[in-house]
């Protein structure tokens, strides 16, 4: 057998001479997990972890094991028996797929218009702030803060930092139901993209009263704002029973480059499959 741990984050595999994996991982706060995984799943893991993945020795593979995996739970790579968390908003999961694309398009469209002109008029990329100068504009405290976040969430979006991609079929999840608590809450406007849309149009008819943008993009500045102005609906779904490998961390990659204290990545609607 061969024998490997992650660098800095900790998880342990014990290779087999067949390929197959025995995975020994922490997720969140939970108490460690142990799976075994397929072939294609060890070489899954490789390829993602790269120089992360160090070979050991098995005395020190026990002695690891028995520091920091000396009690865990044995869960089925196709069918893992834990719970893991996500915040939304009941409007969302009413909606049908179509809906939610039909969605994220109105609110794609309303930020490609009104983002070139925020950054035409407030951005400086010499200050450490880069939006600094919108609070001194006339717009209240709460959307402010919120406007400043969604510009830096979209331009990181723009600069592929992979944290701020939102591909479909892929949901957040985590293990703290507190956390989700907090995610379900920020969701009223659909989502991170739509949080991001919401308080863009909303502070622009404030900041640009003169706008005139084309029929089509007004119509999606108008559906985000009608959509964010509704009563919002906190939810946290359970997602528990989920195949292991459509689990990803929070940047896209394997699980076993997971820190303890950020999410997941979930590559399944599973909104649909209720």
């Amino acid at each position: 057998m061969n024998f490997f741990k992650v660098r800095t984050f900790g998880p342990l595999l014990a290779e087999y001479d067949d390929g197959t994996v025995d995975v020994y991982l922490k997720i969140g706060s939970l108490n460690a997990v142990k799976f075994h995984a397929p072939e294609s799943y060890a070489t899954e893991i490789k390829k993602d972890l790269e120089l992360k993945l160090v070979k050991i020795n098995k005395d020190e593979f026990e002695q690891l094991l028995n520091n920091h995996f000396s009690e865990y739970k044995i869960i089925d790579f196709d069918e893992a028996d834990i719970e893991l968390y996500h915040g939304t908003d009941a409007k969302m999961i009413r909606m049908s797929k179509e809906q939610r694309q039909a969605h994220k398009s109105y609110c794609k469209q309303a930020i490609e218009f009104l983002y070139p002109i925020y950054k035409a008029k407030f951005y400086d990329g010499n200050s450490g702030d880069y939006w600094g100068s919108i609070y001194k504009t006339s717009l209240d405290k709460e959307t402010t803060e919120n406007l400043i976040k969604a510009l830096n969430c979209y331009r990181k979006m723009l600069i592929d930092h992979p944290l701020y991609q939102y591909p479909e079929g892929v949901i957040f999840l985590t293990h703290n139901y507190d956390e989700a608590e907090v995610y379900a809450e920020k969701s009223f406007a659909g989502g991170e993209f739509g949080h991001i849309a919401y308080y863009m149009c909303k502070a622009a008819n404030i900041l640009f009263p003169d706008l005139e943008p084309d029929k089509e993009t007004s119509s999606a500045i108008k559906y985000v704002l009608e959509f964010g102005n509704k009563e919002r609906e906190p939810v946290v779904k359970t997602v528990k029973n989920f195949k292991i490998k459509l689990l990803k961390d929070e940047n896209g990659g394997s699980i076993l480059g997971h820190s303890s204290n950020n999410g997941f990545r979930y590559h399944y609607d599973f909104l649909d499959a209720d």
